[in-house]
């Protein structure tokens, strides 16, 4: 099932003489939709500072969308990005792929295309010069693909969860950040990592110098360390509670492992103290994430919780390559 057409954001609802879509509804079947949206930053939507003039991915869980339910922000698209879904969609027993060939905001107004797709037989469209005059809406039975591409695609993806989890979960405490591992199934980039905190909180973002795990000397150990990212961040949707850092880059070989530690400043983040270190937390066909260890609120490489294995609520963005 496939679904190819043109987004234009929500302050150009009254500017939009082609009858372009606004946002894109995919029902999953079991209460997670999905919304795809360009989130162009002007008029009502101006203040907006994260994923400016991008295509969005949200995930509502609860009410279906119909009424106020909590929301994800799951994938963020530039022109030639593209996102699919960690494991099957929904109820399908299908990858959900969803792509945006191009993204030109000097038209009047502003546009996305956009591509959709639910199988194992995505291609990536190619991109015409110009938005078509009107939407299409019936479904392109077979994408158009490119001998000669002028881009290559990327799949942006993430692994792990930031959300503080739901009752019934014990050992959940209050910590400074997370070590943990990263390894790759196979060639991928990491390029940000979501966690849970607070509205706005103060990071700083480290990997370690070299690929291999983290060692337990280099829990203290600060000059084993490549700081990568710092400042502060807000939080992606309003009432989630979780943050995502600047942008980086840090490429992982396949069956390789990078170690990445995560702390907060001023603030308190959340791991799950449970079983052993090496375990993996979170894993699909690209990378597996390790439990790690837990630090002390406070400054960085601050002797952690009695250094014992906790898994932190992150969440790692990746492009697949």
């Amino acid at each position: 099932d496939n679904w190819t057409g043109t987004l234009v954001g929500v302050s150009d609802y009254r500017n939009n003489p082609n009858g372009h879509a606004i946002v894109i509804r995919i029902r999953s079947g079991i209460n997670k939709d999905l919304f795809v949206s360009l989130n162009r930053v002007k008029g009502i939507n101006e203040q907006n500072i994260e994923a400016v003039d991008q295509v969005i991915i949200v995930e509502t869980h609860g009410n279906g969308g119909d009424g106020f339910s909590q929301s994800w922000l799951k994938g963020k698209l530039s022109e030639g990005g593209m996102w699919r879904s960690n494991g099957t969609f929904g109820n399908t027993g299908e990858v959900l792929s969803i792509s945006a060939p191009a993204i030109d905001l000097a038209a009047k107004p502003g546009y996305a295309d956009v591509h959709i797709c639910l199988g194992s037989m995505c291609g990536f469209p190619s991109i015409s010069p110009v938005p078509t005059n009107k939407m299409s809406l019936t479904p392109t039975l077979e994408p158009t693909t490119s001998s000669h591409p002028t881009m290559k695609a990327t799949c942006s993806s993430s692994l792990g969860d930031a959300n503080y989890p739901g009752g019934g979960v014990s050992n959940v405490y209050a910590t400074g950040g997370d070590m943990f591992d990263v390894t790759a199934v196979k060639d991928v980039v990491v390029t940000q990592i979501s966690f849970f905190g607070g509205n706005t909180l103060n990071y700083v973002l480290y990997k370690k110098i070299g690929l291999g795990p983290f060692e337990l000397d280099d829990r203290s150990n600060q000059s084993a360390w490549e700081l990568l990212a710092s400042g502060t961040a807000t939080k992606d949707i309003p009432y989630s509670n979780v943050a995502t850092t600047d942008a980086f880059t840090v490429s992982i070989p396949n069956g390789s492992t990078q170690a990445f530690y995560i702390h907060l400043i001023g603030h308190a983040a959340i791991a799950i103290y449970e079983g052993n270190y090496s375990d993996i937390m979170y894993e699909n066909d690209d990378m597996q994430i390790s439990r790690g260890t837990a630090f002390q609120r406070g400054e960085p490489f601050n002797n952690a919780n009695g250094f014992l294995p906790g898994g932190g609520l992150t969440s790692v963005i990746y492009d697949d390559i």
